[in-house]
C-alpha cells in the first residue's frame, strides 16, 4: 500500500476509527481513561533528564502531590513519550532541530499556561524544530508526546495541502479539540505506542503504523475547534518575555536579580512583572526565588569533594539568610537543605 492510493486508505482508516469510537462514546472513552503506558517511576529530581526529543529544564513550584515518571515507544521514526507530572512546575524548553513536537494532555492539570496561553483541557501544542517556549502546570497531571522527523510529513502531503495545514513545519500553535476526538487521538496513539496494528485485522497494514499516525494528527488538525497562533513577537507580553528568558538560558545556574532580567528585557521591572504574570501565573520576584530554590536543590544533590559543607555550597549560591531559607527550601520541596545534601550521599568531612 503506497503512494496517494495508499495515503487516502490510511487516512479513511483514521477517519473510521472516529467513526467506531462514536458506537459506543461512552463505554469507549471510560476505558482510554484508564489505559496508560509503561514508565519509570522517578523523582522530581530525576525527571528532567529522562524527557526526550527536547532540551529541557524543569522548575518545582510547590511541593510534590503525586509520582513523576517518564517511558518512551518507537513507532518507525516516530518516538511517543509519555509522562506524569507529581506537581506544580514550570518548564522552559527547546525543541530539537530535526523533529516537529506535538504535546498532549492525557490527563488535566487544572490550569496549564503555554507561552501566556491559558490552554484548555483537549488542546495540544504544535512544535516546529528549533523552537523554545515555556509551560507553567498547575497540579498533577499525565501528557502524551509525539516527536515527528519534519520528512516524514512527505507521507501526508495531499492531507496538509487540502487542509492548508503547510505551517505545521514552520509556526508554534495552539491546537483545540473535541473532547471525544482528543481522547481518540490519545487513546489511539497508546495503542500503536504499544505495538498494536494501525487496523485491526488488515494484513495490509502491517508496517503501516507510521504513516496512520502522521494520518491521525492531521485529522485531528484539520478538524480543530480552533488554532491560535504562539509568534514571539506577536504580543508585547510575548516579546519582553522571549527576551528574559533567553537571558535566563544563557545564564543557567547563575543567581539573577528582577534588575538583569528587566535590563535584558528593556522594559521597567512594572512591565516585566505583568508579563511574567500573564506568562507563566506568577510575578518576576517570586519566579527568581523558585529558581533559585531549584538551583540550590540541584547544586546539593550533585557529587561535591572532600571538604565542601553545607553551608558553603548554600553561600556559593547566594544564600546568606540560612535560617529563612531552609523555611523557604522546605516549604517547596518538603525537606530541609541538609536532609537533601545527607541523603545525597555526601562526604561526611566537613559537613555542617
Amino acid at each position: 500500500m503506497t503512494g496517494e492510493r495508499g495515503e487516502r486508505r490510511l487516512a479513511a482508516d483514521a477517519a473510521g476509527y472516529s467513526r467506531l469510537m462514536g458506537a459506543d462514546e461512552e463505554g469507549t472513552l471510560a476505558r482510554l481513561d484508564r489505559r496508560v503506558l509503561p514508565s519509570h517511576s522517578l523523582t522530581f529530581d530525576e525527571y528532567g533528564a529522562q524527557v526526550r526529543e527536547v532540551e529541557i529544564s524543569f522548575l518545582m513550584t510547590s511541593v510534590s502531590e503525586g509520582t513523576w515518571e517518564v517511558g518512551q515507544s518507537q513507532i518507525d521514526n516516530i518516538v511517543v513519550q509519555y509522562g506524569a507530572e507529581g506537581g506544580t512546575k514550570i518548564a522552559h524548553g527547546l525543541t530539537r532541530p530535526d523533529v516537529v513536537l506535538f504535546i498532549l494532555q492525557h490527563t488535566w492539570a487544572g490550569h496549564v499556561i503555554f507561552d501566556g496561553h491559558k490552554a484548555d483541557e483537549h488542546d495540544f501544542v504544535v512544535l516546529p524544530p528549533s523552537t523554545h517556549f515555556s509551560a507553567a502546570t498547575h497540579g498533577p497531571n499525565r501528557w502524551l508526546s509525539i516527536s515527528v522527523p519534519p520528512k516524514l510529513f512527505g507521507k501526508v502531503e495531499t492531507q496538509i495541502k487540502l487542509n492548508g495545514l503547510d505551517w505545521i513545519t514552520k509556526e508554534k500553535r495552539v491546537v483545540s479539540m473535541e473532547p471525544r476526538s482528543a481522547k481518540e487521538l490519545i487513546g489511539k496513539t497508546i495503542d500503536l505506542a504499544k505495538g498494536k496494528k494501525a487496523v485491526k485485522g488488515d494484513r495490509s497494514s502491517d508496517g503501516e503504523s507510521e504513516s496512520y499516525l502522521l494520518n491521525l494528527l492531521i485529522a485531528a488538525i484539520s478538524g480543530a475547534t480552533a488554532i491560535v497562533n504562539l509568534p514571539e513577537t506577536a504580543r508585547s507580553s510575548r516579546r519582553i518575555m522571549h527576551r528574559a528568558l533567553e537571558y535566563v538560558r544563557h545564564h543557567d545556574g547563575e543567581i539573577l536579580r528582577v534588575t538583569d532580567l528587566a535590563k535584558a528585557a528593556k522594559v521597567a521591572e512594572r512591565s516585566l512583572h505583568r508579563a511574567f504574570k500573564e506568562q507563566l501565573g506568577i510575578g518576576t520576584a517570586r519566579y527568581l526565588k523558585i529558581r533559585k530554590l531549584n538551583i540550590v536543590r540541584r547544586a546539593l544533590c550533585m557529587t561535591h569533594p572532600p571538604g565542601d559543607t553545607l553551608t558553603k555550597i548554600l553561600a556559593q549560591n547566594g544564600v546568606s539568610e540560612f535560617g529563612r531559607f531552609a523555611s523557604e527550601y522546605g516549604a517547596l520541596f518538603g525537606e530541609k537543605p541538609s536532609q537533601t545534601w545527607e541523603r545525597s550521599a555526601k562526604p561526611v568531612v566537613g559537613r555542617t
